[in-house]
């Protein structure tokens, strides 16, 4: 009665104010400045009365009502629904198709681009490890937060992600690393070294642990990549895996750039930094002096069954090289299966696992870098989703200052 009286009254009685826009919600709204249409995937009436997933307890309509308060807050976002029931030729056009949009799904466009979040993007499930019970958890508001940002921005940098040529051990394990980026205004794309050339708009190029050499022509491109005459930031992330055999032309590289990949899994001994009990498990430090993002320190950042790294200079020819992650004083270095050549092992120090070196351009900190991995696994799905590690927070901050789209560099 309250609500039909007075049109503007905003009333949250839900437990966790799902009703309520975040300011971040509220503050993206507020600085959209091109025309943002958005349309909801079902009819309002299935929207509005909670039909939708009701089946696992989600009320679907805090989707409709956070949206509709997003436009209500800027002129220049526009709402729709879309019966699929009614329209079934909507989801026919070429724009969608890539995206798999169903029921439920919301469309955000400009004249940008496009941004789909399917129902797995607003709510997140997850299971009890201890009574195996599946729980969902509602992502609504900044999912909705982070899909106008992406739309709305005239740039967003690209990530192109190597895969094809040289069996990439994460290649078919890095949903949640593309999920995380895209959500964090970061295009992802794929592209084989072997036959085709690095996207020109590419900003960052994900080597995803490969398993095979690279060529000379490869190492050409990824050289070509990193030319100074191209005044613009960009950077090559590689990331590694004890598994890995000995790749000579690769680790050339990355030594020209000064980091050095150890031989090797890292174990840890010091309990306060291990998880479940597994000593190849760790947890690594980011030390205070050296990080790069908006984050001062990142206390949970898993950094499982990683190699060791370790700096071939600290400056040489203008390129600079310093530790982003290390293990505590007390891990130590331990030979792997058919890694005879092991460097060291059984000697307890810290062990870099995330190495950055760059080259410095010009005053704005504009510059080619290159980013060192010791663990894959810290890119996984279980390190990435939900709040339990900071690998997700570290991988975006690093992303965005390799990108130039932080102010963090000055």
């Amino acid at each position: 009665m309250l609500a039909k009286r007075f049109p503007y009254l905003t009333v949250d009685m839900s437990e966790n104010k799902k009703y309520t826009l975040s300011k971040e919600a509220a503050l993206a709204a507020d600085e959209v400045e091109v025309p943002i249409s958005i349309s909801i995937l079902a009819s309002e009436n299935d929207a509005k009365d909670d039909s939708i997933l009701s089946e696992y307890g989600i009320q679907y309509s805090q989707v409709a009502v956070l949206i509709e308060k997003l436009q209500a807050r800027n002129d220049l976002i526009r709402v729709g629904y879309v019966d699929l029931d009614r329209q079934p030729g909507f989801l026919a056009n070429e724009k969608y198709m890539s995206y798999d949009p169903g029921v439920g799904s919301v469309i955000l466009e400009s004249e940008y681009r496009v941004k789909v979040l399917n129902l797995s993007d607003l709510f997140l499930y997850g299971v009890e490890q201890n009574t195996g019970e599946v729980k969902y958890f509602e992502q609504v508001d900044g999912a909705l937060a982070s899909g106008l940002r992406q739309v709305s921005a005239k740039e967003v940098p690209t990530i192109a992600i190597a895969v094809g040529s040289h069996a990439e051990m994460l290649k078919d394990s890095l949903g949640a690393f593309r999920q995380l980026m895209e959500n964090n205004q970061f295009n992802c794309k794929t592209f084989d070294p072997l036959r085709e050339q690095i996207p020109k708009e590419a900003k960052i190029v994900l080597l995803p642990t490969p398993t095979s050499d690279y060529t000379r022509d490869e190492l050409r491109k990824l050289d070509e990549f990193l030319e100074e005459d191209i005044r613009e930031d960009r950077s090559i992330w590689f990331v590694c895996h004890p598994s890995q055999p000995a790749l000579p032309a690769l680790s050339g590289f990355l030594e020209e750039w000064g980091v050095r990949v150890l031989r090797g899994v890292l174990t840890e001994t010091n309990a306060d930094h291990v998880l479940d009990a597994n000593p190849i498990y760790l947890l690594s430090d980011v030390p205070e002096e050296n990080v790069i993002g908006e984050e001062t320190t990142y206390p949970f950042l898993a950094t499982p069954a990683s190699c060791a790294l370790e700096p071939v200079f600290a400056a040489n020819s203008g390129i600079a090289t310093r530790v982003l992650a290390a293990t505590s004083e007390g891990s130590v270095l331990q030979a792997v299966d058919g890694a005879s050549d092991t460097e060291a092992t059984g000697v307890q120090k810290s062990h870099q696992t995330v190495m950055l070196a760059e080259k410095i351009l010009d005053a704005d900190q504009t510059g080619k870098r290159v980013i060192v991995f010791g663990s894959s696994t810290m890119f996984l799905d279980a390190y990435l989703s939900g709040n339990t590690f900071d690998n997700g927070t570290f991988l975006v901050d690093t992303a965005r200052y390799a990108a130039g789209v932080s102010d963090s560099r000055t």
